[in-house]
């Protein structure tokens, strides 16, 4: 697993089968690079709990303009 931080991080060290863990803060590029270098999901953790997930349908929704927040009841 790598905990990737945009400041610190070195995407060289993201290998194919890498578990991406970051902050739902990540750029949609940076997003897609590590998403591209580990083959798998993004994991968006915030505050120690899990928020979201990145993974192929999300990057072409958000890339067509297709992405939909969750609505309140």
């Amino acid at each position: 697993m790598i905990e990737w931080d945009s400041e610190s991080g070195d995407i060289e060290k993201v290998k194919q089968g890498s578990i991406v863990v970051t902050s739902p803060d990540i750029g949609m590029r940076e997003a897609i690079e590590l998403k591209k270098r580990s083959g798998q999901p993004i994991l968006l953790v915030e505050n120690g709990e899990l928020v979201g997930v990145l993974n192929d349908s999300e990057f072409y929704n958000a890339l067509l303009s297709n992405y939909k927040a969750p609505q309140a009841a």
